[in-house]
This record gives structure tokens, sequence and C-alpha cells, in this order.
């Protein structure tokens, strides 16, 4: 069964709940729409290969769906649409698919940065001495995510952190762009680290370490 017909099954069961008469087919309906196509059709035809290949991150447009019902003759109230899709977003379900909202790309932004392998992160850090990890600060959209650009850019705020031979620890400031392609009418694909910069001097802190309990007695 394809993802997109595992969610459809999904979202049935709950509004049938509430609305005992609805068709699978017209929660098809209702799905696409929210997925940025006026009928299932189109969204076989454009975007139905891409939902099972390379969209990461599907920005979706609940009110939408909603509207779609009622054009269908489906009285659902947005609560009760978002309880039905509440049911998808668990991982088990949506697998590596984010099913998120425009605004939530910032997340998607800070976890693309935190979990980059980026060379700059490397050389900004080799500059101090060894990388100890970076993390992720503030997002900016610099793209605007509403209109749905063919390629989503935030700018980070965030921190690489370096320890020397002496044992010193360093936050070094920088900046980097993330950028996510556009690769269906409201899907994302996989986000990459464009660019890193180091935006301030670095500042010694003192790294918080976890205490190591290891062959301490119980008594």
């Amino acid at each position: 069964m394809s993802k997109f017909k595992q969610w459809s099954k999904i979202v049935h069961s709950i509004l049938a709940k509430q609305c005992p008469s609805i068709k699978r087919g017209q929660v098809q309906e209702i799905l696409s729409a929210a997925f940025g196509h006026n009928t299932y059709a189109s969204l076989r035809s454009n975007d139905l290969a891409t939902l099972a290949g390379g969209a990461k991150y599907i920005l979706v447009a609940h009110d939408q769906a909603v509207i779609r019902a009622r054009e269908l003759g489906i009285s659902i109230l947005r609560a009760e649409w978002d309880a039905a899709f509440l049911r998808l977003k668990p991982s088990g379900v949506s697998g590596d698919r984010w099913l998120i909202s425009e605004c939530e790309m910032h997340r998607a932004a800070h976890v693309a940065f935190e979990d980059s392998a980026h060379e700059d992160l490397y050389r900004i850090a080799g500059m101090v001495g060894a990388k100890d990890g970076h993390w992720c600060g503030v997002t900016f959209d610099t793209s605007n995510v509403g209109l749905l650009p063919d390629q989503l850019t935030f700018n980070v705020k965030g921190e690489v952190h370096a320890f020397n031979d002496e044992g010193c620890y360093f936050a070094i400031p920088v900046r980097a762009d993330v950028a996510f392609p556009r690769v269906g009418r409201r899907f994302y694909g996989q986000g990459a680290v464009l660019a890193v910069a180091q935006s301030g001097s670095p500042k010694e802190f003192e790294p918080e370490f976890e205490p190591d309990f290891y062959g301490m007695s119980e008594d």
C-alpha cells in the first residue's frame, strides 16, 4: 500500500466516526487539498511519485482540506480535521517525512544545521583547536516560506565549539545559510548547509560535563 493510501485509510477511520457516510475516495480528495492540489487526480499526476520519493517536508494546508471537504458536501470542523490528521504525525506512520506547517520549517532549518558536517564548520573550529560540536540559536526566513519559493532558505545564527591543546574551550559565533529545494506543490526536499561564516570572536567558556558514576558504590 502506498504511503498516501495508508494515510487516507487512517484519516478515513477517524473522520468516519463523525461522518459515517464519508467515503475513502472523498478523504483522498481532502488530503490532496491539504497537499496543495484541487483534486486527487492532480496530486496523482504531479506529486504522488514525489511523495513516495524525494519529499522530506510536506507543508500542510489544513484550511484547504476543510474547504475541500465542504465542497464535497462533508461538514467537518477544523478541530475534527486536526484530530484526524494528528494520527499521521507519529514517525511510525509518517516515516522520515515531516508533515508540518510553514512556520515549522524553522525547526527543520535548525535540525539541518545541527546535523550538518559542512567543511566550513571544521575549518572555523580548526583556527582555535579541535571541533567539539556546534549548535543553532536562531533561524531567519530569508525567502518567505509563505510564497513557497523554488528554494526555501534560512539564515542561521549559532556557535561552533572547539578546544585547544591547553584544554580551553571556546564558542565561536557563526552565521550559516540553509536551503531546501522545492520538489512538489507543497513539498520540500532534504535541507543542506550552503556556507558557514564566522560572525564574531571566539569566547572561552566552561563546558558542562555529565558526571561519571562508573564504578561508584551504591552504598
